[in-house]
């Protein structure tokens, strides 16, 4: 390994860290939205999305870079990857590390999971709305 390999590694363990800590808040901001769209409150909605976006984009911007650690330290930018440098890391850093990456996937998946019920709540919403404000048209007689 180079030089700056070290610090690529405490990065990238850093990395996977700070983004348990910005998932765990996305995770309770996903939960309190589904309790806003079932409130239709869409005032604090949009203040919950606001709240959102900058996690969204930092935690894009950190798994990119944790790609780009992994290539520049010759590993594949996938999991088998990751297995590979945990292989690498001394036995007490490599339990703790496999711990956050566990727990870094399985908040991934919860978001997921949370997010796409939300999409599905928000178009119900909006389905609703819709059908609220939309006026009430005669029904033709059908030939049938």
């Amino acid at each position: 390994m180079e030089s700056a390999a070290p610090q690529r590694i405490q990065y990238f363990l850093r990395s996977m860290s700070n983004d348990v800590k910005a998932y765990n808040k996305l995770l309770s901001l996903l939960k309190q939205q589904k309790s806003l769209y079932t409130e239709r409150d869409s005032k604090a909605n949009e203040a919950n999305i606001r709240l959102q976006a900058p996690l969204l984009q930092q935690l894009r911007r950190t798994s990119k870079e944790r790609m780009e650690c992994l290539i520049s330290l010759g590993l594949p930018a996938n999991e088998d990857g990751v297995a590979q440098l945990m292989r690498e890391l001394p036995e007490k850093i490599a339990a703790q590390a496999n711990l956050q990456w566990t727990s870094l996937h399985q908040l991934i998946l919860e978001c997921q999971a949370h997010s796409a019920n939300d999409g599905h709540e928000s178009a119900t919403f909006h389905e609703l709305a819709r059908q609220m404000t939309q006026k009430d048209t005669p029904q033709q007689a059908s030939p049938l």
